[in-house]
């Protein structure tokens, strides 16, 4: 039949790019070399080009294929896209077809008709889209302005709180996609914000329109995390030696920590990764620490023990239960947790995580100047099932309770088994639950049963809590965390590649913020001599809180995968192996270790 390679290839040819441009979509980090609707582009033209080849092949050059009638399809393909083509030529040539095949080219041609000129109006739609968002960004110069990678609950939560705090802020959401059922409430929110809306890539604008002499902030945070790393490292390639500039990058990932830890503490941009379930973690416990030791259970050797039970060991559950053992390191406390969790090897995983925590040379053994924990991990238990009220049972000084199962939904219905399953024990602990939605926290919290009795369970984690100035950008640990951080020896660095590395290297980010959020709880619970300088402190004073240092230190390095050197000699400590010669008792340490844990433990 006439044409019919022509047809079957431009078939092909146009279903194939029309799979490349759904790959794109859903693979944005596999496949790079052209946006989806450059590949739908690409295909029509291609298709069109094929199609015509038969056809003015027929009309100029006897139904011969030459040089002159490949570059008239061209051509005539080129016009296609400017509504400029004339259809009677295919009608004339599709006449001479059989019937159904005839009809298939017609009607494939038609699809190809149609679909060139929307696609050229889209793209002159979104060059003007794109050329507005440019003049708006223009225009903000004098502003702080704030960038966000894409448009998402949590990019939304955290722009609108930027908002209320910087009326004149300007505020930018890269790579838009507004067709997109799912993006158009946001969309709608976003416009309300007064926020500018860039089809571009984060890193495909240029913010050099922007005066050095104004903040600029960007935040990296779609759901694809390998995808953020790259976008970090464009931005930061770009934008590494302007002065007020600074990049959050939102991501859970061992990549992203070593991209971090990667990064030239030269640089003049502040860089800082964004770990959520440890930032939910750390906000709880800045706010509320306290209460894990005022809802202690008395001893009667004199000691009060916190005893924690932790339901869940996904993200969040798991960094509570990391997290936990040296928080509640304290003088005249001793602190028990119990951890459960459905899957049969939570024991295994938590244990390769954390080898010391759970070495019966340290689990559960008492030793003073050392690191005190009883910790316990109930493997396989469907909270569910009768076996977990029986498993609770069995925890009687029970003083909080940390839910974590699933959504928010499961997390709620967890928390009031708890209750009731403590009720029925005649045992009251504070129970906290993770809800994202801070609607639903504020329709639930407060609720009673029946006979008027409180349920009492707290919520944490919602969207508007999680993403906000005040944990993300201005967070008061984190200012406490510097000053930890700056008391440190500088090595050969300058005071502000020292600065620097508190935000690029991860472990000292997180062991500041960790040693700041202790001596908070330290000065919330009265620890004597908590608050005073060095110098003011009485011997007994400095002793316990170098000792409680000490302590806390010891069960954080092990909260981070760290185990004993075998040798205090400090050419023992590996890094890279996780192996430390200073996790041993107090008293054991050189006098340089001792002071160590003074200089960081006292307030100054």
């Amino acid at each position: 039949m006439e044409g019919l390679v022509f047809f079957i290839t431009a078939l092909v040819v146009f279903v194939g790019f029309i799979v490349l441009a759904i790959v794109k979509s859903v693979y944005k980090n596999k496949v790079s070399l052209l946006k989806p609707a450059n590949y739908i582009m690409l295909g029509t033209f291609l298709a069109g080009t094929i199609l015509a080849i038969p056809i003015i092949s027929l009309l100029y050059s006897g139904g011969n294929v030459s040089f002159k009638s490949v570059l008239l399809s061209i051509n005539f393909s080129i016009r296609l896209f400017v509504a400029d083509a004339d259809f009677d030529r295919v009608a004339i040539f599709t006449a001479f077809l059989d019937g159904a095949y005839g009809s298939a080219y017609e009607i494939f041609y038609s699809i190809i008709f149609v679909t060139a000129p929307v696609l050229t109006f889209s793209f002159i739609l979104s060059f003007f889209n794109n050329l507005s968002s440019s003049v708006k960004l223009l225009f903000s110069r004098w502003k702080d302005v704030y960038v966000f990678s894409d448009l998402n609950e949590r990019s939304l939560s955290l722009a609108k709180d930027i908002r209320d705090k910087n009326k004149g802020a300007a505020i930018i959401f890269a790579d838009i996609i507004a067709n997109k059922d799912e993006t158009n409430d946001l969309l709608e929110q976003a416009n309300v914000l007064g926020a500018i809306i860039f089809k571009k890539s984060v890193s495909a604008i240029n913010y050099k329109l922007i005066s050095k002499s104004k903040k600029l902030t960007f935040f990296v945070i779609s759901d694809n995390e390998e995808e953020n790393v790259s976008k970090s490292y464009d931005l930061i390639e770009n934008y590494k030696n302007r002065k007020n500039c600074e990049l959050y990058l939102f991501s859970m990932t061992k990549q992203s920590q070593l991209f971090l830890d990667s990064i030239d503490a030269r640089h003049e941009m502040k860089i800082r990764r964004v770990h959520e379930s440890l930032a939910l973690v750390n906000g709880f416990l800045y706010e509320n620490g306290s209460q894990l030791f005022t809802t202690a259970h008395a001893t009667e050797d004199g000691l009060k023990v916190v005893s924690a039970v932790v339901v869940g060991m996904g993200i969040y559950g798991t960094e509570v239960a990391k997290t936990l053992p040296w928080f509640c390191q304290m003088s005249g406390y001793r602190f028990k947790m119990n951890v459960f969790s459905m899957d049969s090897e939570a024991q295994a995983k938590f244990t390769a995580l954390c080898p010391e925590y759970m070495n019966p040379k340290c689990n559960g053994v008492y030793v003073d100047g050392e690191a005190q924990y009883d910790i316990k991990i109930h493997a396989g238990i469907d909270y569910n099932t009768e076996t977990f009220g029986e498993a609770l049972k069995n925890i009687p000084d029970a003083s909080f309770v940390f839910i974590a199962v699933g959504s928010d939904e499961e997390n709620i219905s967890c928390a009031i088994k708890v209750r009731t399953y403590f009720e029925r024990f005649g045992v009251r602990p504070k129970i906290v639950a993770v809800v994202y939605d801070a609607e639903k926290i504020k329709r639930i919290k407060g609720a009673s049963s029946i006979d008027g009795r409180s349920y009492g369970i707290d919520y944490v984690g919602s969207l508007s809590d999680l993403y906000s100035v005040k944990l993300v950008i201005n967070s008061e640990l984190e200012e406490k965390a510097l000053k930890v951080h700056m008391r440190y020896p500088a090595s050969n660095k300058t005071l502000e590649e020292h600065m620097r590395t508190f935000w690029t290297n991860e472990y000292n980010y997180n062991s500041s913020c960790a040693s700041a959020l202790h001596n908070k709880v330290r000065v919330d619970m009265q620890i004597s001599g908590a608050e005073k300088e060095e110098k003011d402190l009485t011997d007994q004073e400095l002793q316990v809180i170098t000792l409680i240092e000490h302590r806390r230190w010891n069960a954080y390095v092990r909260s981070c995968g760290y185990v004993y050197s075998g040798s205090p000699e400090k050419s023992s400590r590996n890094d890279l192996a996780k192996v430390h010669n200073c996790l041993i008792p107090f008293e054991q340490l050189t006098d340089e270790y001792k002071q160590m844990d003074t200089d960081i433990g006292v307030k100054k």
